[in-house]
């Protein structure tokens, strides 16, 4: 765990710039989820960005308890990740992505970036420059930023 003064430095240490490539951010992503094939009850369908994301979600994966957001840095690393409040299940459900997915071949690696909570109303707010993809709350205020980095 790398611990941050504040949510901000936490967030800029993860380099996601300003740039977005849905495509290529699917591509790497579903590589990921075929490597962890198993876990699903059923075959996961891949066809669309949107799909790829909602496996990592709380209902499918169970990868991260929090919403998802995902990222380019700029030399095309995908990061996928979640504001939390540093529960156990998350980092070790990371951890358990990370060996079953290096285990194929996939440059992958976890982080936990850990910075004081704040309250909701005072959260950090990314720059609008800064592009990602997310589902909920724009502001980072849980204390944790928990997830992986996936290079191509």
């Amino acid at each position: 765990m790398e611990k941050y003064n504040t949510a901000e430095d936490a967030f800029n240490s993860l380099k996601i710039g300003t740039q977005f490539k849905k495509i290529h951010c699917r591509k790497l992503l579903k590589q990921v989820i075929e490597a962890n094939w198993e876990w699903w009850p059923r075959e996961p369908t891949c066809s669309s960005f949107d799909d790829v994301v909602r496996i990592f979600g709380p209902n499918e994966l169970r990868f991260l308890s929090k919403s998802i957001r995902v990222g380019m840095t700029p030399d095309d690393k995908v990061v996928i990740f979640a504001d939390v409040y540093g529960d156990p299940p998350d980092i070790i459900s990371c951890r358990e992505i990370v060996n079953k997915t290096k285990n194929n071949n996939i440059n992958i690696e976890m982080f936990h970036k850990s910075y004081d909570e704040l309250d909701f109303e005072n959260g950090f707010r990314p720059p609008k420059t800064t592009k990602y993809y997310y589902h909920g709350y724009t502001q980072f205020y849980r204390g944790n930023l928990v997830g992986l980095i996936i290079t191509p």
